[in-house]
């Protein structure tokens, strides 16, 4: 139902309330899925409920539950996360340790996004980037340049300073496809590039 909310912008507070402490009660209750799309439709919506996040981020880790996620929903829990603006940073660090091993499967949007959310918390996962790293490089031809900008975006949030010639490879394989980019797929990477003081 949050999900639902979220796409159509509805905001009412007694029932967005209504829906976290139900969820509360029991996340067991609910599929993978569900529980991604639950909180992301919180996240569009912009409605931060303390309560809610801190129980999920221990459901998530000392509950276990986030080795029963797959690719998606580890993206779409940090995303949610980032747009949240939740910096937990034992829930950030599980998703990102269970989202390594899972990489093989990862989708280029979903490269980008988990950068890019990551970025947002200012939340350094090394293991995470550095496996990053050594899989993305053979996975840009099905990049998109804003797939490219969030993740050299993502990267100069958290000031990323371990591979320049990983960053400037992603930096080269954008600018040979200026002719499909948006301003924003420009500008935002540029910034990014002078963060990481990447000439």
């Amino acid at each position: 139902r949050s999900y639902t909310f979220g796409k159509l912008g509805y905001h009412k507070e007694a029932v967005l309330l209504s829906c976290a402490e139900q969820a509360m009660l029991d996340f067991w209750r609910f599929k993978p899925q569900e529980l991604d799309n639950l909180t992301y439709g919180m996240a569009l919506l912009k409605w931060r409920h303390d309560p809610y996040l801190n129980r999920l981020a221990e459901h998530l880790t000392e509950g276990g539950r986030v080795a029963k996620l797959d690719s998606q929903s580890l993206v779409s829990m940090a995303y949610s996360s980032a747009l949240l603006g939740f910096a937990n940073p034992v829930m950030l660090r599980a998703l990102g340790d269970h989202a390594i091993p899972k990489l093989p499967s990862f989708k280029a949007e979903e490269f980008s996004i988990m950068v890019y959310s990551l970025g947002l918390l200012n939340f350094r996962h090394h293991d995470l980037l550095s496996a990053m790293v050594l899989r993305i490089p053979a996975a840009l031809p099905g990049f998109t340049t804003q797939n490219m900008s969030n993740l050299l975006h993502g990267l100069g949030l958290v000031t990323y300073d371990r591979d320049d010639d990983f960053v400037r490879g992603v930096a080269d394989h954008l600018a040979s496809r200026l002719s499909e980019a948006t301003g924003q797929d420009v500008a935002n990477p540029v910034t990014a590039l002078m963060r990481m003081t990447i000439p």
